[in-house]
């Protein structure tokens, strides 16, 4: 399905990156709810500091393809 035609089947995508995740699940109450406070927090921070460490990492790809450049 193209993008149009899944915004008029009202279909949503999934979060495209931890990060964004993070952002959705921290505007969800029924997870929130469903998991109790204590491992709902404990979650969000552990995946806090797996999207940061994951941020700071520099991958091959880029090391191939823009150390060169600057």
């Amino acid at each position: 399905m193209t993008a149009e035609e899944r915004k008029e089947a009202g279909i949503t995508d999934l979060p495209s990156t931890l990060h964004n995740a993070l952002k959705a699940l921290t505007e969800d109450e029924v997870v929130k709810a469903a998991l109790g406070d204590h491992i709902y927090t404990s979650f969000l921070e552990a995946k806090r500091i797996e999207w940061a460490s994951y941020a700071t990492f520099v991958s091959q790809w880029e090391v191939d393809n823009y150390l060169d450049l600057y």
